[in-house]
């Protein structure tokens, strides 16, 4: 019987050993696990940061973006207004203006008209001299 008890006993002192192994295997387990979460709020934290402060610079640039499309807006407008006046100016100077072809055609008989006119005083300055000889007579 002794040999029993003592047979047991060190079965007991195994099996406690192995408990105890077993105790600090699982108590490792837990403290890396721990950890692991506890790295996994910092790589969070971590990654939240560079989240903000790239939707920080995405707002930033969405902004002078958005500034940029205002500028160029304006700008646009400006020359519209530009255009609208300088057609304007077209159609003023077309209007008011002769065509330069139409007025050399017009110039042209003006010219004639003159030599036609002075041709005809000529005559008529001839025509009267000769009159005035015939009274004469």
């Amino acid at each position: 019987m002794n040999r029993e008890v003592n047979n047991l006993k060190s079965q007991l002192e195994e099996q406690e050993r192995d408990a105890d192994d077993s105790l600090k295997k699982y108590q490792n387990h837990i403290q890396n696990v721990i950890l692991l979460l506890l790295l996994l709020l910092f790589l969070n934290k971590i990654i939240n940061y560079f989240f903000e402060i790239k939707y920080s610079l995405d707002s930033h640039r969405f902004i002078d973006l958005n500034n940029q499309i205002d500028l160029i807006t304006i700008a646009n407008r400006i020359l519209k207004e530009k255009i609208r006046e300088m057609e304007e100016k077209v159609n003023y100077y077309e209007n008011a203006y002769v065509d330069k072809s139409v007025l050399n055609k017009l110039e042209s008989k003006l010219r004639d008209l003159e030599c036609k006119l002075d041709l005809e005083l000529s005559h008529k300055t001839r025509l009267q001299v000769y009159i005035l000889k015939i009274n004469n007579f």
